[in-house]
């Protein structure tokens, strides 16, 4: 069933640096997952040290990453 719930581990946070330089990752491969997780009917985000988060702060997070490091 469908519950618009994220459990996001370690790949977004709210507040702290999200990881895009990890060994065997690396910026274009986040951009993608970012990409991917973002187009996701998600409505909640259960972060894996943070607190939760509702869609729009999803939302804000991956695409103020991506215009960041957008080539």
């Amino acid at each position: 069933m469908d519950t618009g719930t994220l459990f996001s581990g370690d790949t977004v946070y709210e507040d702290g640096d999200l990881f895009d330089s990890l060994p065997g990752g690396g910026a274009e491969a986040y951009r993608r997952t970012l990409r991917r997780l973002r187009d996701l009917p998600v409505e909640v985000v259960h972060a894996g040290h943070e607190s939760s988060f509702g869609r729009a702060r999803f939302v804000e997070i991956c695409d103020d990453y991506l215009d960041l490091t957008t080539e």
